[in-house]
């Protein structure tokens, strides 16, 4: 599954693209029609659908990633779930269902929405590459945020009543306000430090020099023909059948964009991060050296 996994997200790219277009246009249409039956349902449904979207384009980008994948295996399933409970609500009758069970489909759709809107933004929020200290403690204040806000809205759509009570009988309604709106200062606070981080550290990451030139030659067999070569890294094609073949060479940095090349070292010297085993140079004494000895003896 992992071999296929370009072509995954390649599919999963034009389906998205398509899909968006056709909502796009079924929506101008509509809007170009008046009078047309049903206006408001389709273009909700539109709406909805492209919501659905873009909610399950940032989840699956988690399933090349093996410490979020489990995020999409939560947030995809729980986002088809509660799109499908709210095109029912949209477009099934009134007269066909009981007050009792529509107030079911809808908590239903409510608590499958949190539990794909959660997995997406903490999984952007894991995947964003913040190099300082101090902005992983950021991020994990704002996850700590976003998690409070998940359990109270979940909690609401799973039973309200309970919710007002312990509120009423614990924090009040004026303080629990209060400290929402804190919550929700930090949150939006919290996301504004990471994203700007994020934008800096990888420039400061593109304007690092690399101890490997980008366009090294890699020898490899091109996986169409079997033809054995060495090919320039970035875009090139098989000497034989012509397939085109993209090489990206990226060597370990550490997070703060320090070049971990031949470095002897288990921490960065720059930022004094611990360096992952799997980045280390097997150096005598150092941990990845241990490792690599332990496995030629076994």
């Amino acid at each position: 599954m992992m071999q296929n996994l370009p072509t995954l997200r390649r599919a999963f790219t034009i389906g998205f693209l398509v899909s968006i277009a056709l909502l796009a246009a079924i929506g101008i249409s509509v809007l170009l029609l008046p009078g047309l039956q049903f206006e408001e349902e389709i273009l909700v449904t539109c709406l909805l659908a492209t919501g659905f979207n873009f909610v399950a384009a940032a989840i699956a980008s988690f399933i090349s990633k093996p410490h979020l994948r489990w995020l999409a295996w939560i947030g995809l399933p729980s986002a088809v779930i509660s799109t499908l409970l709210c095109v029912i609500i949209i477009w099934m009758p009134r007269d066909m269902f009981s007050w009792t069970a529509g107030e079911i489909i809808a908590r239903a759709a409510g608590v499958t929405a949190i539990l794909a809107v959660w997995p997406m933004l903490s999984g952007v929020f894991l995947m964003l590459k913040l190099p300082p200290l101090w902005v992983q403690r950021v991020r994990i204040a704002s996850l700590i945020a976003l998690g409070i806000f998940a359990v109270q809205v979940l909690w609401i759509a799973i039973h309200e009543n309970s919710f007002d009570s312990f509120i009423k009988e614990t924090l009040g309604w004026d303080l629990a306000e209060r400290f929402n709106g804190v919550n929700g200062i930090l949150l939006g606070t919290g996301i504004t430090v990471m994203i700007v981080m994020a934008i800096l550290g990888r420039r400061t990451a593109a304007e690092a020099n690399e101890s490997v030139t980008r366009r090294a030659l890699v020898h490899l067999n091109c996986p169409r023909c079997g033809t054995e070569q060495d090919l320039s890294a970035g875009h090139a094609r098989c000497t034989d059948c012509g397939l085109r073949i993209s090489i990206e060479v990226e060597e370990p940095r550490c997070y703060c964009g320090y070049l971990l090349h031949e470095l002897k070292s288990e921490t960065c010297p720059e930022c004094g991060r611990a360096i992952p085993i799997q980045d280390q140079v097997a150096w005598a004494g150092s941990q990845a050296f241990s490792k690599d000895a332990s496995t030629q003896s076994g």
